[in-house]
Parts: structure tokens; sequence; C-alpha cells
């Protein structure tokens, strides 16, 4: 807010007020208290009977006719116009101080490109929703909402044109969300719903499946920005917030976690989060955690497939690792080596089973495990 334009004008105007003139009675009540003396001054003429006639007065006799004993005579009004514009001046900074801080709040609260609630925002109110079910005992959805090959949009069009399309997009989720319903923006191409309050579980699930159904197919209507014709679609990750033990960013991540669960389907769809897929991310993590110590501690071992050609001699080997963890037991490679390739341990893999296999040629100890016809 620019306020100093105006306050530049405002003191030129006290300046000019200042500059004019002093009331003639200063002036005669300045000589009579001088001194010199003498004790009356003519100073003034009053009318009477259509003559002019010379007004004579004590220095008490000016300060009374002003009705400011003791006073400086003529500062009166002037102190009064003083203290209207400073009064106004008050006025005006505090009223673009309060417009400047409630600009401000929106400004922390809101995200700049949608004018969607952003994230902080959101998970403040998303945490006085569930500690609202805490005392009422509700039941409420999380919808977390992702474009489809946004970034491809944003690599090939630019990113003038992604912004545009972000726009867009918030305008037709405002537009299907319901009005009770907390809309926000978790940055990039992600959005995120609350729903409100339900008494039972099942009523909850429907209205979030089913919210979560038009938000889909209202995204997948074409856009039409600066002459392109975009099509996209989104995948949308669902969590009921059913547990009010649990904070808002636990809520988020469940829903981050299905809307992962849609991305690896195909996306275009909807994922619930639910107990198998908690238990079954909860395995993976512990298998990430185990697999990391597994490659120092001797848990893992290698198995030669021999390779044989058409007379049956052995012409190579296929080396192949397996891991008997000490807290989970034997683990399937069909298991933890998706696992090491998602989290990158796959190259320290690698890496254990060249040495090892370099190793155990080296020393004549290589154990060959030719495979039974029934085998295969």
């Amino acid at each position: 807010v620019d306020i100093e334009t105006p306050i530049t004008e405002l003191l030129r105007q006290m300046q000019r007020v200042l500059a004019v003139a002093r009331h003639p009675d200063v002036e005669a009540v300045e000589v009579l208290q001088d001194g010199g003396g003498a004790d009356r001054v003519q100073h003034r003429t009053e009318q009477h009977a259509g003559a002019a006639v010379d007004v004579v007065e004590t220095c008490d006799e000016i300060v009374r006719r002003h009705h400011a004993p003791g006073d400086a005579v003529g500062l009166a009004p002037t102190l009064t116009f003083l203290s209207l514009v400073f009064s106004w001046l008050l006025f005006y900074a505090a009223r673009n101080s309060c417009s400047l801080l409630m600009k401000t709040n929106h400004q922390a609260a809101h995200d700049m490109l949608t004018g969607l609630s952003n994230r902080y925002n959101f998970i403040e109110h998303l945490q006085q929703v569930i500690n609202q079910l805490r005392d009422e005992l509700g039941y409420s959805y999380l919808l977390l909402i992702d474009l489809d090959h946004f970034k491809s949009i944003n690599d090939s069009l630019g990113h003038d044109v992604g912004d545009v399309l972000l726009q867009e997009v918030s305008l037709r989720l405002e537009k299907t969300t319901p009005a009770e319903n907390k809309l926000a923006r978790l940055g990039g191409d992600e959005f995120i719903v609350v729903g409100s309050r339900f008494a039972r579980r099942d009523e909850c699930e429907k209205a979030a499946v089913a919210l979560s159904g038009n938000i889909l197919e209202a995204l997948k209507l074409p856009y039409v920005i600066n002459e392109h014709h975009l099509y996209i679609s989104c995948s949308v990750g669902v969590s009921l917030v059913d547990d009010t033990s649990i904070n808002a960013n636990r809520f988020i991540k469940e829903a981050d976690i299905a809307m992962y669960e849609v991305k690896a389907s195909g996306r275009d769809g909807v994922f619930l989060f639910n107990d198998a897929l908690s238990r079954r991310i909860a395995q993976h993590l512990e298998i990430e955690r185990l697999l990391h110590s597994a490659l120092i501690s001797d848990e893992s071992s290698l198995r030669f497939q021999p390779q044989v050609d058409a007379d049956k001699n052995v012409a190579g080997a296929e080396v192949l690792v397996r891991w008997n963890s000490e807290k989970l037991g034997p683990v399937s490679p069909a298991v933890f080596i998706p696992i090491a390739e998602q989290t990158g341990l796959i190259i320290e893999l690698g890496n254990y089973i060249l040495e090892q296999s370099l190793i155990t040629l080296e020393s004549d100890k290589a154990t060959m495990e030719v495979p039974s016809p029934a085998a295969g």
C-alpha cells in the first residue's frame, strides 16, 4: 500500500497553514507581555453606528475575549486544525495498515497462482476437522488429486501454458467440489479436498468415491489454451479420516500412497487406502530397511545356475542371489528385487553379486546346481 504520496501532500498543506500571517491579537498580547510600560494597546477597530472605532484593550481582556484564559491568543484554532489533520493522518495510516495486514495474511494462506488455500492453510484446517470429529464422533474423507502427464505439457508447451492449465483445473475443481468441503493446492499439479462430517463410515466412503468420479469426469473435458487443445486426466487417492489419534500429515500421506497405486495401475482412476495396502506398504518399508544391512551381514548368498550347450556340456553359469533374512526368514527375489530397483539398492546389490561371483570362481569353490528335467 502506497501512503507516501498522501503524507507528502498533507505535510505541504500543513506548511501552508503554519506560514499564514498570525492573528493580530497574538501580536498585541506579545507587545503587552514584552513590557515597555504600557498596560493597554490599540490594535483593532470595530464598527459602531456606521463609524470605525479604535478598540483599546488590556492583555487580560484580549485573552478573555478568546475564551482561552492563560493561553496564547489565536493558537487554539490552529491547534484544532492540526488536531483534525493528525487525526485524519492516524485514521488513514491505521486503515492502510489494516488493509496491508489483511492482504499479507491472505497471501500467506493462499496459493498465488490459483487463489486456492495453500498447503499450510489446508493442514491447519484438516487438523481442526480431525479435532471436531474427535469431539463429535464422525467420519470424513480426504482426496488427493494428481494430474496425469502434466510434466509433459509443461515441458513441451511451456510453463505459461501449464500455469493457465492449473488455473483452469482449479476452477473446475471449485465448481465440482461441494461448498462445505475444503479445496486446496498442495503444490505443483497436486490438489487436495477434505469432506464434511458423516455419521457413518459407509456413507462417508460412498460420498468420497462419488465425488472422485465427478472430479475425474470434469477434468477430462478438453481445454483450449492459447489455441492448444489439451486433454488431461487425473489420479485420485482417497483416505478416510476415521482415526482421530492420527495427525493431519499422516492422512495426507495415506492419500498420497493411494494415489500412487492409481499411477501404478495405469492412471485415470480412484484408489481407496485400506488395511491391506497399509500392511503391504509397511512390509515394503521393512524389507527396504533390512535390505540395507543384508549385504554386509552375510544374509545373502549366491547360487550358480549352469548353462549347457547342445551336447550338455557346461558352457557357463547364471548367478542367482538368495536372501535369508534373520528377521523375516527366506525372502523371495520376486519381492526384494523390485524393491531394490525402486530404491536404487539394485546397483549395490549388483556390485555385490559380481564381486562375490568372481571371488567364488577364482577360488574354484563354485557349486553348480543342475536343474532336473522336471524343473525345466
